[in-house]
């Protein structure tokens, strides 16, 4: 059976895309939200938390062409969610679908989002990997940073670590995301923009999801990886990493 889409989601998505800016309802009326954060990868509700007087919020998303108009996603306080093309009769549900944007969405309005599928070992290994990369792309051409250097880069490394050594706190790391969410409201992060009071506006599903789409995919930093090293370097991060069996 079709579910029929609400009447007050559809004309505030309407809204948002009409005036290109987030809004809210309060009551019958629309209300102007203020944008907190002016950042490409954030959504215009990022930081924003609205009391409990707001029912819904819808804010645009996307890039659009020249004067071709976004596309909305509304969502309200009994967590249904809809996308909303302009010009089109009807909208998209989405409220059963994991995005950053629904996360955010739901994050405004107060309401919690769904765990986070992935693990802190994964973050930890994909920041690695990450600043690896920066590294070994701004080295000279033909001389990549050594191993020392490179096990110095992991957030549970240091220079003297051998692979074995490396792989091994990897499998003891008692982590959970709470602690990576303390921590992050404490000192923020060093890879993207996010201050420690944006990092309060999250919750461990959302800030989890946030931090590793922030990231490259693992497995297209290693394919460079693999081109770049020199064969013996990448032959221990591959070891420290247990690509084989991972």
């Amino acid at each position: 059976m079709t579910r029929p889409v609400p009447h007050h989601l559809q004309h505030l998505a309407a809204d948002a895309i009409r005036r290109n800016r987030a809004v809210g309802l309060i009551d019958e009326s629309v209300v102007a939200l203020t944008t907190l954060v002016d950042q490409p990868d954030w959504t215009p509700v990022h930081g924003l938390r609205c009391g409990p007087t707001v029912g819904a919020i819808a804010f645009p998303f996307g890039w659009q062409p020249q004067h071709q108009l976004p596309l909305a996603l509304a969502i309200d306080r009994h967590d249904t969610a809809v996308v909303v093309e302009p010009g089109r009769a009807g909208a998209l549900f989405v409220d059963e679908e994991e995005s950053l944007l629904i996360d955010a969405g739901r994050r405004a309005l107060g309401l919690p989002t769904a765990p986070p599928a992935a693990t802190p070992l994964e973050l930890n290994d994909a920041v690695w990997l990450h600043r690896i990369l920066e590294l070994t792309l701004d080295s000279p051409l033909g001389e990549p940073p050594p191993w020392p250097i490179l096990s110095s880069l992991h957030p549970l490394g240091g220079g003297g670590l051998t692979p074995e050594g490396l792989r091994h706190r990897r499998r003891t790391l008692q982590t959970g995301w709470h602690t990576v969410h303390q921590e992050a409201q404490r000192a923020g992060v060093d890879w993207v923009p996010l201050t420690p009071a944006l990092s309060a506006w999250f919750d461990h599903g959302s800030l989890a999801r946030w931090l590793l789409a922030s990231l490259p995919e693992a497995t297209t930093i290693v394919a460079e990886l693999g081109e770049l090293l020199r064969p013996s370097d990448f032959a221990r991060v591959a070891d420290a990493l247990a690509l084989s069996g991972r």
